[in-house]
């Protein structure tokens, strides 16, 4: 028993080795001038669900934008929260304020109860990716929650919804055609939220049966 117990944590501290240096070696970018627009709800999503990513396209790629769609202002803590994200994506990525855009909407206020709408936070996106595009031409990635939103928060799902919108708009159809992709994190389920480094070997057994070209999946494709 004691054998199998040790056998089980090597191999779960390989697995877990192996997922980092996986994680730095493919990135889901294509070349190192593509930008990234992250897409979240609330200030702290970054830090929670997109550290990975955004540490290992900081090494590998360009630019760098967050997109928070509120200032997190549930518990009356919205200034602290908002500068807590300033200093975060300051700190831990090396981002200066102009490339923080913090929404601050009476009609997208953080809270479960609260209903937000996908259209304005479209035309949120619209005109982020409007300006990345123009600064830093138009290879990139939009990266967002799936539409479970890892903890099923209305919030999330809402900024998954408003960026499948703009995905599908006009504009956003053009950008994909011209080489721009939409990714989602994907959820998992309860148990695997809560065996720690152990999902690390959920994990390696996934990719090596699929062995994915990306890490995330397609919100939308450019031709839906």
């Amino acid at each position: 028993m004691l054998l199998a117990g040790a056998a089980l944590v090597a191999l779960t501290l390989l697995a877990v080795r192996w997922r980092l240096r996986a994680a730095e070696r493919r990135p889901p970018g294509r070349g190192k001038s593509e930008w990234l627009l992250l897409v979240t709800a609330h200030p702290d999503d970054e830090s929670m669900f997109f550290v990975p990513l955004l540490r290992a396209w900081r090494r590998h790629h360009g630019r760098i934008h967050v997109l928070c769609c509120s200032t997190g202002d549930y518990d009356g803590q919205g200034a602290t929260r908002s500068r807590e994200l300033a200093e975060c994506c300051a700190s831990c990525f090396g981002l200066s304020a102009e490339h923080l855009t913090l929404v601050d909407s009476p009609a997208l206020q953080d809270g479960p109860s609260n209903s937000w709408d996908a259209g304005l936070i479209c035309a949120h996106v619209d005109t982020v990716a409007r300006g990345l595009v123009k600064d830093c031409g138009p290879g990139g990635v939009v990266v967002t929650f799936d539409n479970y939103g890892v903890s099923g928060h209305p919030n999330h799902v809402a900024v998954h919804t408003g960026v499948r919108e703009f995905a599908g708009s006009a504009h956003g159809r053009a950008l994909g055609a011209g080489g721009v992709r939409y990714l989602e994190l994907e959820s998992v389920g309860f148990a695997r939220k809560y065996i720690g480094p152990f999902d690390a070997l959920v994990d390696l057994l996934a990719a090596r049966a699929s062995e994915p070209a990306e890490h995330g999946r397609l919100v939308v494709s450019s031709t839906d």
